[in-house]
């Protein structure tokens, strides 16, 4: 019965999150990778990654869920070449992460650990490493200063975008209006569908509802800033 009410809990704990989600796409994502998967078209999904640690572990759970629902065939990660901020994915932080996990005393954590070893071995998770991702150019650059990176990107039929710092550079860090389109704010940054999961922690946000942040003023001056919200935001490939 304990054990029974604590999954009640977490699963209550996660309803009352979603509103916390200030922008949330998450049917455009599924729409578009069940889509993929229905007409056959190219079934890749990238991921640019943000931290290491659990939030990369977190990371793998998603690329895992996506590939075991036949979602995608392939799942490449993008990682850096050297630490930005505390931006710091790096490929010796993944390899050290499953190599703990393949030797842990948990059953469950070992068995993953084992089996995106496996993936990487397989080849149905790919490691991609860029200076791009470590230099100071918003994304909007990208096809101009790394065009290489750019086509690669759009060989795949979505790309996540995790965390914050990855968000600002989507967006170029400017100070936009709340409300204007997140479309709008890439800038022309359009390599294939983008996929933005990030935890504000900056003052910078797109693609909300008009008066929407009037609204959040009131509740919590700092929303932008403290952590407390979150946006699933999604753009169609122009």
């Amino acid at each position: 019965m304990q054990s029974q009410n604590k999954d009640a809990g977490l699963i209550s704990n996660i309803e009352q999150l979603k509103d916390r989600i200030l922008v949330n796409h998450a049917e455009l994502v599924w729409k578009l990778l069940k889509d993929c998967n229905l007409k056959k078209t190219t079934q890749r999904t990238d991921f640019v990654l943000d931290n290491a640690g659990f939030e990369m572990f977190t990371d793998l759970c998603l690329a895992e869920f996506i590939l075991h629902s036949n979602l995608t065939k392939n799942v490449y990660l993008h990682l850096k070449k050297i630490p930005w901020f505390v931006s710091d994915s790096l490929r010796k932080d993944l390899l050290w992460m499953l190599d703990k996990m393949k030797n842990s005393a948990s059953e469950a954590v070992s068995y993953l650990g084992n089996k995106w070893a496996s993936r990487l071995d397989g080849g149905s998770f790919v490691l991609r490493e860029h200076e791009f991702w470590s230099l100071p150019h918003d994304y909007s650059l990208l096809k101009t200063q790394s065009s290489e990176l750019y086509e690669d990107l759009s060989k795949a039929n979505l790309v996540f975008f995790k965390g914050d710092l990855n968000y600002r550079k989507l967006v170029g860090d400017r100070k936009w209006p709340h409300s204007v389109a997140f479309e709008k704010a890439l800038w022309g940054f359009c390599p294939t569908a983008v996929c933005a999961l990030r935890t504000l922690k900056a003052d910078v946000q797109v693609g909300l509802l008009p008066g929407q942040d009037t609204e959040l003023d009131k509740l919590e001056k700092d929303w932008m800033v403290n952590g407390s919200y979150g946006v699933i935001q999604f753009a169609g490939k122009a």
